[in-house]
C-alpha cells in the first residue's frame, strides 16, 4: 500500500477451494492473488491436517471492514470488482 501498488486480496474458504479444483481461472485467479486469507475454520482445518497451518482464520468482511477503516483515514482509494446482485 505504502508503494502505491495495487494489491488483490483474496479471502478463500472451502467452497473457493472446491471452485479451484473445477475451475483453472479461478485456480489462476487465487494463485496470483497479492495475499490470500483462510476466511473458514474448514480451511484452519486443513491446513493443520496437511502440515502446512496457517495462524488463524480471519473473516473476510472484519477484514474488509478494517481495511476500508484504515483507508479512509489515510486517505487511500479503493476498488472492488465483482459479485453478484442476490
Amino acid at each position: 500500500v505504502l508503494k502505491k501498488h495495487p494489491l488483490h486480496l483474496m479471502g478463500v474458504n472451502a467452497d473457493k477451494i472446491n471452485q479451484c479444483y473445477e475451475d483453472e481461472k479461478i485456480k489462476k485467479i487465487v494463485n496470483e492473488s497479492g495475499i490470500i486469507n483462510a476466511d473458514g475454520a474448514s480451511v484452519v482445518l486443513a491446513s493443520k491436517f496437511l502440515g502446512t497451518p496457517v495462524p488463524e482464520r480471519v473473516a473476510g468482511i472484519d477484514l474488509m471492514q478494517h481495511l476500508l477503516e484504515l483507508s479512509n483515514e489515510k486517505g487511500y482509494s479503493v476498488y472492488f470488482f465483482g459479485a453478484k446482485e442476490d
